[in-house]
């Protein structure tokens, strides 16, 4: 995800580990992007646990006008199911995006 933002022209920050506050931090021009970024479970009920950990953390991070807010999550068929079956109008209200990236299954 940072390699990607840093292609479009963001200057990223990230926080990789256990370390606290958002995990990817993106700005370009004006705008600053706040992305929490969940990785890959080897369970289907682990991808659950990981996207709901990923909409609490988002949540949290929602204090600051003027931040656009993201969530990363490999694109894994449960991940994008999991988005889809929840209600497209509650991340309208939210403001919420989502962010699928393809996993380097040779480096996971």
């Amino acid at each position: 995800m940072k390699s990607t933002l840093e292609g479009r022209g963001y200057e990223v920050h990230a926080k990789w580990g256990k370390k606290s506050g958002s995990d990817i931090l993106a700005m370009i021009g004006g705008t600053r992007l706040v992305i929490e970024a969940m990785g890959e479970g080897t369970f289907r009920q682990i991808l659950g646990n990981y996207f709901l950990n990923a909409l609490g953390e988002i949540l949290q991070r929602m204090s600051a006008s003027g931040m656009e807010y993201g969530i990363a999550l490999p694109a894994h068929p449960s991940y994008v199911k999991l988005v889809l079956r929840a209600s497209q109008a509650g991340y309208r209200s939210l403001a919420v995006e989502f962010l699928f990236r393809e996993t380097d299954r040779n480096n996971a």
